[in-house]
């Protein structure tokens, strides 16, 4: 009884199993294959689809049966995709229609992850299992008559046929989001019947003529006039086995590119040789998206894997003899050596769309052994340099430029983030020598010691707009890194200057300086010598300043100033040996200074005298007092011959007093 009990509980259990499972099966019918359940549906799968493209899509139509589906897609106003066909559900055969109408591809960057413009449509059908299918169809891409045949394996591409029949390359252009720098037809003929590894078989031929470059919108957009140009470019391929064999050539009155040989797709490998002839640089701006212009030849030979691949050439770049080999890793340049001879510098220029600064020769020796961590050597020579004076005089406002011949030789070591330099530049204004310039190019800063020497200060005019006669050497450091700090050494007139420069901030401290050597540097007259000894502040970009400074073992040169001094007090100023202080305000080319000297017999002082450093105009009162007898000297004019006017009032008092002293003595000694 109680056995018999067990065995139909049991068997209620399995009816209960049984019925929930065919409950199951029945719902999910009803939901996935009946028009009741899709309608179910098609709300979930608007919004999941709307989820994930961020479009404003709408299911229009949503059916799908056990052999039968059908889908509409509004992506957005003016663009739609359509699928419909039978399958299998248990034997996953399939035979299905597309339909592909996009209208307005800038619409649906959300989808494309690029902005993508203009329209094309494809149709076709899709006939198979996820084992192997086949994918007929047509396209107006492009505005061509385009049909294709793709074979999948496990849905991997494994034959593809197609024909490409009068495309526009102005409408890939406008398709990809480029101008249309130039239009051209484009007939394509693919026929890859396996393109599995190792086992590759086809060919492919590719035909574009019917070409013209727009003339305007490459002048517009890189400001370079063109000629009346057609270009054609034929390609071909032929696949078998692991290898493919290919020829390109690309032809045009401004430029001609040739390349054939042979690449292995996996593993990659390649042997190829190439020959580029550009006659006009500006034509490639759209493809190497760099300022260039001009001519260059280019040949060569590409060999080796993708791991260890050698890129070899030779060139004229810029009327040069350059031969270069580069090593690569993964196509990312790993090594490169190269031999430049006889660079013309001015034709350099005008390629990389530079101004021309300069004529010269150049020769350059590049032995980079690892650009990843930027190691290696570079050892540029300048010869036969000029500089363009028309052009810098123009351009930096300079007046009275004169012509600047310069050599130059640097010498550049590179190490991880370093690159240190040795410089030596040799011109007919100064010289420059450089034994190591450290730069930091992580941080952007730099390091570096200096030696110049200037032999004629006369012929930088152009630059301090100021007279100058004499030489100067100078050496010190420069750093840059946030702030600017530039020190500075040199011996002159005597004594030595030591400056320091940070950013604006200028100061300068004289030790023993002579005078005399220093006005007549200045082109001033040459009327006082002595040993200065002071600090000397300036902000170079207000262009103001000051000048404090002790004078000693200081005494006069003939001077009309001096001169007259001694006419008036009968004081011979030139045996005076002074001592005394020299202050100055700079504000612009405006200097007012005081000066205050003293010898055993005389004391001159002198307040607010002014001096114009461009125009050289003085205006000063001098007071003068020799074996205490006062006079007072007023200059006023070009600093050179001012016109000194003497107030004498002092003296003529105090020789008035000696006359009635005189005189009051004899009437006293004839009363006794």
């Amino acid at each position: 009884m109680i056995k018999f009990f067990k065995k139909g509980l049991t068997l209620k259990y399995i009816g209960w199993v049984l019925g929930l499972v065919l409950s199951a099966v029945v719902l999910l019918y009803i939901v996935a294959f009946t028009a009741f359940g899709n309608n179910l549906v098609k709300p979930l799968l608007e919004s999941k689809l709307q989820e994930n493209t961020k479009l404003p899509l709408k299911v229009d139509v949503f059916k799908l049966t056990t052999n039968y589906i059908e889908l509409t897609l509004l992506l957005n106003e003016k663009n739609s995709l359509h699928v419909d066909g039978k399958y299998s559900l248990f034997s996953q055969i399939f035979d299905i229609y597309y339909s592909c109408k996009f209208n307005e591809l800038q619409t649906l960057s959300s989808l494309t992850k690029k902005e993508l413009h203009g329209s094309f449509h494809t149709s076709g059908d899709v006939k198979g299992n996820p084992e192997f299918m086949k994918i007929d169809g047509m396209s107006d891409v492009a505005k061509s008559d385009t049909y294709y045949h793709i074979e999948l394996t496990k849905f991997d591409p494994t034959s593809i046929i197609a024909k490409i029949k009068h495309a526009r390359l102005e409408e890939f252009l406008a398709l990809m989001g480029e101008k249309s720098y130039a239009s051209a037809g484009i007939d394509l003929d693919l026929n890859f019947k396996n393109i599995k590894p190792h086992r590759l078989d086809g060919d492919m031929t590719l035909h574009v003529g019917d070409s013209k470059i727009d003339y305007e919108l490459m002048k517009k957009e890189f400001g370079v006039g063109l000629p009346k140009t057609e270009f054609s470019m034929d390609a071909k391929a032929r696949l078998k086995g692991d290898e493919a064999l290919y020829m390109y050539e690309f032809k045009s009155n401004l430029a001609n590119i040739q390349s054939k040989g042979i690449v292995t797709p996996s593993p990659l490998a390649l042997d190829l040789t190439y020959n580029i002839n550009v006659k006009e640089l500006a034509l490639l701006r759209p493809i190497l998206k760099a300022p260039l212009r001009g001519k260059i030849d280019i040949e060569g030979n590409v060999k080796g894997t993708k791991e260890n691949l050698h890129v070899r050439g030779k060139s004229d770049i810029a009327s040069s003899k350059t031969v270069f080999d580069a090593e690569l890793a993964d196509f990312t340049p790993k090594q490169v050596n190269a031999d430049i001879k006889n660079l013309n510098l001015s034709k350099f220029l005008y390629m990389v769309s530079q101004p021309h600064y300069a004529d010269a020769s150049v020769d350059v020796r590049m032995n980079i052994k690892d650009l990843s961590s930027l190691e290696g050597n570079v050892v540029t020579e300048i010869k036969k340099g000029v500089l363009d004076v028309n052009y810098l005089s123009k351009s930096y406002g300079l007046k009275d430029m004169p012509k600047v011949n310069f050599s130059a030789k640097t010498d550049s070591k590179l190490s991880k983030n370093s690159i240190d330099t040795g410089i030596a530049l040799t011109s007919n204004l100064m010289t420059l020598a450089v034994n190591k310039a450290s730069y930091n190019v992580k941080n952007q800063s730099i390091d570096t010691d200096y030696k110049i020497k200037l032999p004629d200060l006369g012929k930088l005019f152009f630059i301090t707009k100021r007279d100058l006669k004499g030489a100067m050497a100078v050496e010190g450091r420069l750093q840059k890194e946030k702030d600017l700090d530039i020190k500075a050494h040199t011996d002159i007139f005597g004594g030595k200057v030591d400056a320091i420069l940070h950013n604006d901030d200028l100061r300068a401290d004289l030790s023993d300086v002579r005078t005399l050597p220093i006005l007549e540097m200045l082109t001033y007259p040459q009327i006082f010598d002595s040993s200065l000894g002071g600090r000397f502040e300036y902000n170079i970009a207000k262009k103001s300043g000051k000048l404090d400074a002790k004078l000693t073992d200081g005494h006069f040169v003939n001077t009309q100033m001096i001169n007259l001094v001694k006419q008036y007090t009968k004081t011979d100023l030139y045996k005076e040996k002074f001592l005394g202080r020299l202050s100055a305000g700079i504000d612009q080319e405006n200097i007012v200074a005081s000066l205050h000297l003293n010898s055993n017999n005389a004391k001159i002082d002198t307040k607010n005298l002014k001096l114009n450093s461009n125009t050289k105009h003085l205006e000063a009162t001098i007071r003068v007092e020799a074996n205490q007898n006062p006079l007072t000297l007023i200059l006023k004019g070009e600093m050179s011959h001012p016109r000194i006017t003497i107030d004498a009032t002092e003296l003529i008092e105090k020789e008035a007093g000696k006359a009635i002293n005189k005189e009051i003595n004899k009437f006293l000694k004839g009363l006794f």
